[in-house]
């Protein structure tokens, strides 16, 4: 009896590590459709993504990463007065920044970098490993991610951004097999506690 407990216990960890990591996902923010002015209600039209409560990595990826659609965006539908290594920003170019925020009336998070590239795969090679961002959330909440550009008319692209719940430090494996080891070591006097008793 006292074995089935601990089994069901460890069952019930392994599904919960399970579940956390299962909230991974990746959303897709198009330039045109997902940008825009200010309006009444916020933002126009961003795209929404609710998470539990937990720590979460938002980062941006690229196409090879699978349910993402886009690389980069360009707000200017051209791209002009690039350098030889492809660097834009004396003229237009293709950007990896987006914004997203928890509500009306919140605090905006304007996530770079700015630089302007002659190419979607540059703007998100120069974007990925710069900066990527942890956020932790106490409760269940909706994440509203959008473009800002007063112009959006004229967007090309978008950007498609990973959350996934952050992974535990080394030290939590630690102490959680610590103490899947203390289970097991109680399961066992438990045992041997019963047959001296039989």
């Amino acid at each position: 009896m006292r074995a089935s407990t601990a089994t069901k216990i460890l069952a019930a960890l392994a599904c919960s590590i399970a579940s956390a990591f299962a909230q991974a996902g990746v959303v897709n923010i198009n330039a045109y459709s997902n940008g825009g002015p200010l309006d009444t209600s916020g933002f126009y039209n961003p795209v929404l993504y609710s998470v539990g409560p937990g720590t979460y990595k938002i980062q941006r990826v690229g196409t090879e990463t699978a349910g993402a659609t886009y690389t980069a965006w360009n707000a200017w539908g051209r791209v002009s007065g690039c350098d030889a290594q492809g660097l834009c920003n004396g003229g237009n170019g293709w950007v990896n920044n987006f914004q997203y925020d928890t509500g009306a009336g919140t605090e905006i998070n304007w996530l770079g970098p700015f630089d302007r590239w002659a190419t979607p795969q540059l703007a998100l090679n120069n974007a990925i490993g710069v900066q990527s961002y942890v956020r932790t959330f106490t409760a269940p909440t909706t994440l509203r991610f959008y473009i800002m550009d007063s112009h959006h008319w004229d967007n090309l692209g978008g950007i498609s951004v990973s959350i996934t719940p952050a992974i535990p430090e080394p030290e939590t494996y630690a102490l959680m097999l610590a103490g899947l080891g203390a289970l097991g070591l109680m399961a066992r006097r438990r045992k041997d506690k019963q047959l001296e008793n039989a």
